[in-house]
């Protein structure tokens, strides 16, 4: 009798699950047009480099061009070897 206690509790934990998680979904429906979601990625064409960012537009009208920083140098300690891996990439703009 025990084992089969143990078996309807799992079963019952088990649905209760699935029937939470599955209303927790159907009342959370993804919006589109919220805030800080990452724009999808056209995966049909390559993506095309640039050296400077296309400018933005300001709510005023007016362009406002994105200035470039140097990347920054990293120093090494006396005793520590550089490898021989691809520089790093910044891409984050603000």
């Amino acid at each position: 009798m025990n084992a089969f206690a143990l078996r309807a509790v799992a079963v019952l934990v088990a649905a209760g699950s699935f029937v939470g998680a599955t209303a927790y979904v159907v009342t959370h429906p993804k919006d589109p047009s919220a805030p800080l979601q990452p724009p999808v990625a056209d995966t049909t064409s390559q993506p095309v480099r640039s050296a400077t960012p296309p400018p933005t537009a300001q709510p005023s009208g007016r362009q406002v061009r994105a200035t470039v920083r140097p990347a920054p140098t990293i120093t090494l300690q006396p005793g520590v070897r550089a490898t021989e891996l691809p520089g790093v990439t910044y891409t984050h703009t603000s």
